[in-house]
This record gives C-alpha cells, sequence and structure tokens, in this order.
C-alpha cells in the first residue's frame, strides 16, 4: 500500500486505484506532512509542523513538544526506524527517539481535589466538619487540581454545581470557575477530571455550602410585610367598594334610560330598515359594521355575513381627508359627504352619505348610523350634461356667426362685381385702385371665415386614432426641407401615439411659427418614457424668441404677432389635439435664444411594448447617439 504526504492537503493512500485523504478533519494534527514511516507494530506516523502523529488503522494519536518533542515542527524525511525498533524523529530543535512499543500509553486514573473556595474576602482551604456559609450576593469561587503521572497540560476538567447548573460543565484546562448571583439555599459542588490518555478520575471530588438569606428574605419579615400589604389592600377595598357603590347607583338610572332609548332605535332600525330605498349601515365605536339593510348588501355587494364585523373604511374612504378625520367628520352628523364606495369586488363608486349618532349617557358613542346612495351615474351624467351644453352652445353660436359673416360676404361681393362692370368705362385709376382694395379685403374676409368653421371642427370631440410618430416626423421634415431645415434624431423603432387625426396640421403650423420668427433651423429630441406610457417631443428653433407676455397668450384661439393673412389658430389647434388625448404642450424661450416647443403625448396600447425593456433600451441609446 502506497502512502503520500502533501504540502497543504494532509496524507493519501492508495487503495484499489483510488486515493483515500487523511487531514485534520480526520484527526491529523496539521495537513503539511514532511515524512511518512511504519513502526515494527505496523502503525504508520506521520511528521507535520505541529509534531508527530500515528495511525492505527481507525484513528490517530499525536505528540508534540509537550509529550517531550524537541519541537513541534518536523524536518523534511527526517525519520529513522533503527534495529532496536525506536523511532528516530528529526525536528528543527533536534532529533527525538520514540518508544513506540511503549504506545499506547498506560497510566492510572487521575486523581481530583478542591484546593480552595472563595467567597468575597475570605477564603476556605479546609473543609473538614466546617458548615460553610457563604453571604447573599457574593461571588463564589472554586479552585481545584487534577493529578496525573501523564502530561498535565492535557488534562481536561469538568464541574456540576448541583442546585444550579443543569448538567456537567466542560472547563478544558481551566483550573477554577466562578458563580455569581446565586439565590439562598444550599449547593454542592463537583468535579472530576480525565488524563492526557481520556481516562476519567474514579471518583468526583465534591464540597456542600450554603448560601445566606438576607433579613429581607427571612419568613418573618416577609410574615410582615404580607400582613401590612394585606392591611392596605383591605383598607382600599372598602373604600373603593363605597365610591364604586355610590357611582354605580348613580349612573344605574342614566343607563337605564340611554338603554331604553337606545333599544327604541334599534327595534325602529329593525322595522323600517328594509323598506328604506338606501343603503343603511351600523357601525359600533370601533368602527365595525354591525347592522345592513338589504340595500346596503346589494349596494357594495356583500351578504350580510361577510359584511357582519368589516371595518367601516374597507366599504367607505376618503381620497382628500384621512381616516380619522373621516371618522370625526362623520361622527358630527354630517349630512350630504361625499365619499368612494368600495365593493367586496374592488370597484369604486360615488357615495353620497348621511350620519348621525347614537351615544350612551356620558355622551360617548354606541352606535353611527349611516344612509348610503351611489350617485357615481348621477355624477357622471351632470359632466357630460354641462360639457356636451358649453360645446353645444359654442358651436352653435361660431356656426351661426358665420352663416350671418357668409351671407354678408356673398352680398357684398355681388355689389363689388357689379359696381366694377359699371365703373369700369368711365371711374378714374384711384377709383379702381380702391375697388380692387375692396375686394381683396372681403376674399381675406372670406378666408377667416373659413379658418372660423375650422375652429369650430376642433371643438367638437373627434375619436383618437394610433399614428406612428417617427413617420409622422420623417413626413413634416420632407415636407417643409425646402423653406427651413429640421433636424431629426436617429429613432430604430416605430413610436405608436394615441392621438387626434389633426396632428400633423398642428405641426405644420408650429413650424409656421417658427419660420415667421425667422428661424432657419429646427431641432427635434424625442424622449420615451415606458414608466409612464408617455412620450415628450422637443422642437427648438434658432428664432427670435417670444417674449413673457407673447408666450402666455400663445395658445389662445385668434392670437398672433404679426400682420400676417392666417387668423392666429396654430397653435390653438396643436393644443387642442394634445390636450383632447390627455397630453400636454409647453412653449418657452431657450438660454442661446429661440424658442422650445415641448409636447408630451400618450403612448398606445401596449402590444408594441411586449419587450418594452428591451427596445427601450435600444430607442434611449439610439437618441444618445443621435444627441451628441
Amino acid at each position: 500500500m502506497l502512502w503520500f504526504g502533501t504540502r497543504s492537503g494532509g496524507a493519501a493512500r492508495l487503495v484499489d486505484d483510488r486515493f483515500e485523504v487523511f487531514n485534520t478533519d480526520n484527526g491529523l494534527p496539521n495537513n503539511v506532512v514532511y515524512f511518512i514511516a511504519e513502526d515494527a507494530q505496523q502503525r504508520m506516523w506521520f511528521g507535520t509542523n505541529e509534531g508527530v502523529a500515528y495511525y492505527d488503522g481507525t484513528e490517530f494519536f499525536y505528540l508534540n513538544a509537550s509529550d517531550g518533542l524537541l519541537d513541534d515542527e518536523c524536518n523534511t524525511r527526517a525519520v529513522l526506524r533503527d534495529a532496536e525498533g525506536y523511532l528516530w524523529v528529526g525536528t528543527i530543535g533536534g532529533a527525538s527517539r520514540i518508544a513506540t512499543a511503549l504506545l499506547p500509553a498506560t497510566s492510572p486514573p487521575p486523581r481530583v481535589k478542591i484546593m480552595a473556595l472563595e467567597a468575597g474576602d475570605r477564603e476556605f482551604r479546609y473543609f473538614q466538619g466546617e458548615r460553610l456559609l457563604v453571604p447573599y450576593k457574593t461571588t463564589v469561587t472554586f479552585k481545584f487540581a487534577t493529578l496525573s503521572h501523564l502530561n498535565e497540560d492535557k488534562v481536561h476538567n469538568r464541574v456540576f454545581l448541583e442546585g444550579f447548573d443543569e448538567d456537567w460543565i466542560s472547563l478544558g484546562q481551566e483550573r477554577h470557575i466562578r458563580y455569581t448571583n446565586l439565590s439562598p439555599k444550599s449547593y454542592t459542588f463537583h468535579v472530576r477530571g480525565e488524563n492526557a490518555l481520556g481516562l476519567p478520575s474514579t471518583h468526583a471530588a465534591s464540597l456542600s455550602f450554603e448560601v445566606a438569606s438576607p433579613f429581607y428574605l427571612k419568613s418573618w419579615f416577609l410574615s410582615m410585610c404580607a400582613l401590612g400589604a394585606l392591611g392596605l389592600v383591605w383598607g382600599g377595598h372598602r373604600w373603593r367598594v363605597r365610591n364604586v357603590k355610590a357611582r354605580a347607583e348613580k349612573l344605574e338610572k342614566a343607563v337605564a334610560a340611554k338603554t331604553e332609548e337606545l333599544q327604541h332605535t334599534l327595534t325602529f332600525l329593525e322595522t323600517i330598515k328594509d323598506f328604506l330605498p338606501l343603503g343603511l349601515l351600523v357601525v359600533d365605536a370601533k368602527e365595525n359594521i354591525v347592522d345592513a339593510n338589504r340595500v346596503a348588501l346589494e349596494l357594495f355587494e356583500y351578504d350580510l355575513k361577510a359584511l357582519h364585523g368589516q371595518q367601516l373604511f374597507n366599504l367607505l374612504n376618503s381620497p382628500l381627508s384621512s381616516r380619522e378625520t373621516m371618522w370625526r367628520t362623520l361622527t358630527q352628523k354630517k349630512t350630504g359627504f361625499e365619499l368612494v364606495g368600495l365593493t367586496q369586488a374592488g370597484k369604486h363608486f360615488i357615495c353620497e352619505v348621511h350620519s348621525d349618532c347614537v351615544t350612551d349617557a356620558e355622551g360617548n358613542l354606541k352606535l353611527l348610523i349611516l344612509t348610503c346612495e351611489n350617485i357615481e351615474a348621477q355624477k357622471q351624467l351632470e359632466l357630460k350634461i354641462v360639457d356636451s351644453e358649453k360645446q353645444l352652445a359654442l358651436v352653435n353660436l361660431v356656426v351661426g356667426m358665420g352663416e350671418v359673416l357668409n351671407q354678408k360676404l356673398v352680398g357684398i361681393h355681388t355689389h363689388l362685381h357689379e359696381l366694377q362692370e359699371q365703373v369700369a368705362q368711365s371711374a378714374s385709376p384711384d377709383s379702381i385702385k380702391n375697388l380692387q382694395s375692396a375686394q381683396q379685403s372681403v376674399q381675406e374676409m372670406d378666408k377667416v371665415l373659413r379658418q372660423l368653421l375650422e375652429f369650430t371642427a376642433y371643438l367638437a370631440k373627434t375619436p383618437s386614432i394610433s399614428v406612428d410618430l417617427r413617420q409622422e416626423l420623417l413626413a413634416l421634415a420632407e415636407r417643409w426641407q425646402k423653406k427651413i431645415a429640421v433636424a431629426l434624431p436617429l429613432l430604430p423603432e416605430a413610436i405608436p401615439l394615441r392621438i387626434l387625426p389633426k396632428l400633423r396640421d398642428g405641426l405644420d403650423e408650429a413650424l409656421q411659427n417658427s419660420l415667421e420668427a425667422g428661424a432657419d433651423t429646427v431641432k427635434v429630441e424625442v424622449e420615451v418614457m415606458l414608466n409612464l406610457a408617455r412620450v415628450r417631443v422637443l422642437f427648438s428653433d434658432n428664432g427670435e424668441g417670444i417674449s413673457n407676455e407673447i408666450r402666455n397668450k400663445a395658445f389662445l384661439p385668434f392670437f398672433k404677432t404679426r400682420g400676417t393673412p392666417h387668423a392666429g389658430l396654430g397653435l390653438w389647434k396643436l393644443y387642442q389635439v394634445v390636450k383632447q388625448c390627455g397630453g400636454t404642450v409647453e412653449i418657452d424661450n431657450l438660454p442661446t435664444g429661440g424658442t422650445q416647443l415641448r409636447l408630451t403625448m400618450p403612448l398606445d396600447s401596449p402590444k408594441y411594448y411586449a419587450n418594452a425593456s428591451t427596445q427601450a433600451e435600444a430607442v434611449r441609446h439610439a437618441m444618445m447617439r443621435a444627441n451628441r
């Protein structure tokens, strides 16, 4: 059988074409093996950094400097077995001879002796017939010794304080132990030891002692304290009984009257609750629902068993106030209080609540009675009616004005044509010039009228559609390439928007404004915000910029800063397109000159964003490269 020693992996032997490893986990004292030798008893010896060890086929036994070696660290290949069977081992401190035939060594069991007991400033060393009495709350220290014929540095001690410890305590080579906070009673201390070979002592050394009781723990003192406390309790009890009895008599009448009132209230509720057309909830002072009528069960979609014991705020809450504020408001007999109702399935609705309170004789809340009505449909109808009436009135006004103006313009145009034929032969050059000027004014008024009618079309709500922002920007740049340069970012993916179909006209009006402000370049930046389902588009030109006064009026209809023939609906139309789809439009001056228009618009349905994280990262990197 072949054995191998390693520098850090222990020893290994080759058995049936495989290696079996022995290291510190198996009992080897150290994993650095300098030599391997076999003694006359066919046991394998290993030289390490921490002494020598031999393996008897089952376990390891080791020797070091404390056992007689000149040093713990062995030398490489420094081992020899002589003719007499001795094993010579070389260490960095010299050579040592081991009589392997005498191993394993034998020895009589060790003897254990208690040397002293220390309690505070007293020390006891002689224990024959003496009753040891230790003061209360004093640290107690035991000193002992284990006598062995072998290496006493490898002696192992165990102790047990009967009356305090639950089991024996292993101390290793320690020869003393300290105990604190021992209760007043009798104890017995036991100690026993094991020698270097693991052989235990035949008998344990024992010592009995007692911790004295202080006067305040004596039975006579405790009895006196108990009698005094009993007297105080008896006197206090008699005084409290008289007060409680008087108070009980005072409250009894008030409670009886309030109970009768409460009973009448509950009887009334039981009688009428299922005939009420409104939902009825009865809530106790702990905010738990204790009763409800049929309408309330249908309103909140609960059965009575599931609703009973529910917290009120699982059914009603307010987004504008805290739970405490809402409860305080309801207990103040609030009338017509609008809250958010929540059904068992999680559906929200607007609920109008009226509250009233039932209190006890001391004015404490007993029951809170609520009537509830779902006014969600009523609120939605009111909003739709108001919005529709406003839009209809405005559209009718503009259309009516347009019809009147159109009739007047037709008449003026006819009269001017007839007048031109009548004076064509005899009129002076100035008259002809004035006539032509009047005709031009009529044509401009006709154009304004058409824009006014277009204004009414923007007021009417139009269904939104899905468009690709990338294609819209490419088409915008192509339409305006002969008038103004449009610098677009790199857009590797389509960006679908949910927007009104008139977005293209609004973007054209925005570029028209930049052109009229003296700009020759418009830089476009795009930021996709997937977490908000929005996209932000920035249009930055190098024109004259705008003043704060103009910026505040830029989105008003018919507002314009120059005497151009258009009606001033450009930015207003773009504002309407984006706003009606839930977006925002902002305009501001740039620090370097020029104007920046910011559009924030909603993205289309998430079907395009099935791989939203991957595509968003691609778009973000592409935009960063384009902006650089």
